[in-house]
C-alpha cells in the first residue's frame, strides 16, 4: 500500500500510486487477487497501465481493467484489476524495487512536456551548376523533428540519414518499456537473424531533448530477410492505416503488434517506407537493368554503328556534296560519347535515374546527333551554295557575288585538304 498524504486545501493530485489489494477470492479453481487503484493520473490511459503490469506478470497475458471511475475534484482516476496470483505474490512485486522504477519512469514521461529539437526541411529546387549537375536545396517553410527520421549525427548536407540508409531495412517500434535496454532487445531479436545483430549500432533510442527515453526506438536490419522473419514470427496481429498527404493517398502502412519477451506487453510496430528527398517528385523504378553482353556494350560504343544509327542516307548524300569526309562525324560522335557523362551511364539508365523519364534509354545521344546534322546542314557553305551566313551579309534589294569572297573559300578549302591528309590518310 503505497500512499502520499496530502494536506492541501486545494487537493492537488499526488504524484504516488495508491494501490489496496483486497481479500484473495476463489474463482474456477485459481486464486485471483483484486487490486483497488486510486490517485492515477488521467492523462495515463489502460494501455499505460497494462503494459506497467504486464511486465511483472507474465503469465497473465491481458488483464482486465474491470472499471475506471474519473475523480473530478482531484483530476485523478480510480480502477479495479484483477490478476490470476496469489495476495503474497502479488504485495511482493508490487513492493519490489522494478515496479517502483517502472512506474516512476512511465509517471515521469506522462506528467511533463518533452522537448525536441526542430529544424526546417530542405527542399531540392532543381538544379545548378553550368552543367546543371549538382542538386540545388533551399529551406523550406515546414519544420521537422529530428527524431522523425533514423541517424545517429543529424547531417545538415544530406536529407537522407545515415541509419536509415546503412540498414536494409528499419523498423519503428512504439510502446516499449521504458527500463529495457538494447542488449534486452539484440537477445530478443537474435534467434530469427540470420546475421550477428549490431548491439548499438543498429538500435537507436528515441530521445526528447533533455535526453530522456520515450518508449520508441528504431532498429535496422542488415537484410530483408531477417526482417521479415522476426515480423512473421512475432507478430501476433496486424493493422493497416492510410496515410493522405496534400491531397494525395499514401500506400497503407502495416503496423504489427508484438508480445515483448511473452510479458504480455503490447507493442506496436511499422516499418519504414522509402525516404524520398523533399520536393522531389516520387518516380517509379520499372522493370530491371538491361543486362547487355561484352559485344553489346562494344557496339554502342563503335563508331560504325553510330552512323548507321544515327546518320540517314540523305545525310550521307549531303556529306559528299560539301565533300566533309563521314570519318569526321565518327570522331565527333565518338568524342562527345566518350567525353560527356550525360551520354554514358545517366541516358542508358532505368526509369527514375534519368534526368528525362519522358524518354527511353539511349534517346539523349541520338537527339544529340540528330541536332549535330541538323546543325552542320545549315552552317555548310559552298561556293555553290554559300549558306545562310553569306546570305545575311546582304540586303534583299543587293546582288550577292560570290566572287568577293571566292578566295576565302579556296583558302578553306586548302587547309581542309592538309588536315584531312594529316589526319585521315588513305590506306
Amino acid at each position: 500500500n503505497n500512499s502520499n498524504n496530502n494536506n492541501n486545501d486545494n487537493k492537488t493530485p499526488s504524484t504516488l500510486l495508491n494501490i489496496v489489494i483486497s481479500k484473495e477470492e476463489q474463482t474456477e479453481n485459481k486464486n485471483v487477487s483484486k487490486l483497488y487503484i486510486s490517485n492515477v493520473p488521467s492523462h495515463l490511459s489502460q494501455t499505460d497501465l497494462q503494459n506497467v503490469f504486464a511486465t511483472f506478470f507474465p503469465s497473465h497475458i491481458d488483464i482486465p481493467i474491470i472499471s475506471k471511475k474519473e475523480d473530478d475534484s482531484t483530476s485523478s482516476s480510480m480502477m479495479e484489476v484483477q490478476l490470476p496470483f496469489s495476495t503474497k505474490q502479488v504485495e511482493r512485486i508490487l513492493k519490489s524495487k522494478e515496479f517502483s522504477q517502472e512506474w516512476e519512469q512511465v509517471r515521469k514521461v506522462h506528467s511533463k512536456a518533452s522537448i525536441f529539437a526542430c529544424h526546417r526541411q530542405r527542399v531540392c529546387r532543381g538544379y545548378t551548376g553550368y552543367d546543371r549537375s549538382q542538386l540545388h536545396y533551399a529551406k523550406d517553410t515546414k519544420l521537422d523533428i529530428d527524431y522523425g527520421l533514423p541517424s545517429h549525427v543529424q547531417q545538415p548536407d544530406s536529407l537522407l540519414p545515415e541509419f536509415y540508409n546503412s540498414h536494409a531495412c528499419v523498423w519503428h517500434i512504439d510502446q516499449m518499456p521504458l527500463t529495457v535496454t538494447k542488449s534486452q532487445i539484440t537477445n530478443w531479436l537474435q534467434p530469427y537473424c540470420t546475421q550477428n545483430r549490431d548491439t548499438n549500432g543498429s538500435i537507436q533510442f528515441i530521445t526528447d531533448a533533455d535526453g530522456h527515453f520515450q518508449g520508441s526506438a528504431y532498429i535496422g536490419f542488415d537484410t530483408l530477410h531477417d526482417a521479415q522473419t522476426s515480423i512473421q514470427s512475432l507478430t501476433t496481429t496486424t493493422t493497416s492505416q492510410e496515410n493522405e498527404e496534400e491531397g494525395e493517398e499514401e500506400e497503407e502502412n502495416q503496423v504489427h503488434t508484438v508480445n515483448w519477451l511473452n510479458t504480455g506487453r503490447k507493442m506496436d510496430i511499422v516499418a519504414l517506407k522509402d525516404v524520398v528527398e523533399g520536393g522531389k517528385k516520387r518516380k517509379p523504378i520499372v522493370g530491371a537493368r538491361r543486362e547487355r553482353t561484352e559485344e553489346e556494350l562494344l557496339q554502342a560504343l563503335d563508331d560504325q554503328f553510330m552512323v548507321d544509327q544515327f546518320i540517314t542516307k540523305e545525310d550521307l548524300e549531303f556529306l559528299d556534296s560539301v565533300k566533309i569526309d563521314v570519318n569526321v562525324i565518327k570522331d565527333a560522335f565518338l568524342a562527345a560519347r566518350h567525353g560527356n557523362v550525360s551520354f554514358g551511364m545517366e541516358d542508358d539508365g532505368i526509369v527514375g535515374e534519368r534526368y528525362s523519364d519522358d524518354q527511353s534509354p539511349g534517346d539523349g545521344f541520338q537527339e544529340f546527333c540528330e541536332m549535330y546534322m541538323e546543325t552542320l546542314k545549315e552552317l555548310a557553305a559552298t561556293p555553290e551554295n554559300p549558306g545562310l551566313t553569306y546570305k545575311s551579309m546582304f540586303m534583299s534589294d543587293e546582288t550577292q557575288d560570290i566572287e568577293t569572297i571566292r578566295e576565302d573559300f579556296d583558302r578553306e578549302h586548302d587547309r581542309i585538304q592538309k588536315l584531312h591528309q594529316k589526319h585521315y590518310p588513305k590506306k
